[in-house]
């Protein structure tokens, strides 16, 4: 479950009891958070729209978590395909890189 969306390429899920910063992999927006970048806010409210206080399935990189204990992760929101068009939607959008 997505408890909190931090930007366009980031968010904390509960697993488990326990909550977990999760960037997403191959994916870079514009920062919305100490420092506001161009498309920033756009990139945030845009991934809000797509997985706040949703259900996700998470696909692990090659480590499950990495030296600060965060999860690297693809989100994958209902089915993948939804998924990879929603990721293709915040690049086509100039959301994300």
């Amino acid at each position: 479950m997505v408890t909190k969306v931090i930007d366009g390429d980031t968010i904390h899920v509960l697993i488990n009891g326990t909550d977990y910063k999760v960037p997403y992999i191959d994916m870079n927006a514009s920062e919305d958070t100490t420092k506001k970048e161009w498309l920033g806010p756009d990139a945030t409210s845009r991934d809000k729209e797509l997985v706040a206080d949703k259900t996700v399935t998470l696909v692990k990189d090659v480590s499950e978590t990495d030296r600060v204990q965060t999860i690297a992760a693809l989100r994958v929101c209902g089915q993948r395909a939804r998924e990879l068009r929603a990721r293709a939607r915040g690049v086509h959008e100039g959301n994300a890189v």
